[in-house]
């Protein structure tokens, strides 16, 4: 019999507790910097698993918010696919506030393109 549920780490990680997050999360959707993947591809490395990650994007920009900027993204998804222990199975945001929720549609479109553009490069650790 499979797992009863996936748990997964939604939230700004520090590098420092990476340790702890790789042992207790099935998934991390909050990767927005090559320090802190290198630091779970360790730690998975040494557990002898392989992460499943999330990367993160600030498509809005936003100073308040944690990702990587969309106009750095492509560049960290290279970097990360080397990383033999970390498994990229997408992108994630989190689009500003508004009271009318159809206002985050230009995020979430922008995200989408991003994603096309990735996959049309075909980088290896994108899955």
């Amino acid at each position: 019999m499979g797992k009863a549920c996936e748990w997964h780490l939604i939230g700004r990680l520090q590098t420092n507790k990476a340790k702890y997050a790789v042992r207790l999360f099935d998934m991390i959707h909050s990767v927005d910097r090559l320090e802190l993947a290198a630091e779970i591809d360790r730690r998975a490395r040494e557990a002898g698993l392989v992460m499943k990650v999330l990367i993160e994007i600030n498509v809005a920009g936003e100073e308040t918010k944690s990702g990587v900027p969309i106009a750095d993204a492509v560049k960290l998804v290279r970097a990360v696919a080397p990383l033999q222990n970390l498994s990229v199975r997408g992108l994630m945001t989190m689009p500003p506030w508004f009271d009318d929720p159809e206002e985050t549609r230009p995020c979430f479109r922008a995200l989408r393109q991003l994603r096309d553009r990735i996959t049309a490069e075909r980088i290896p650790a994108w899955r």
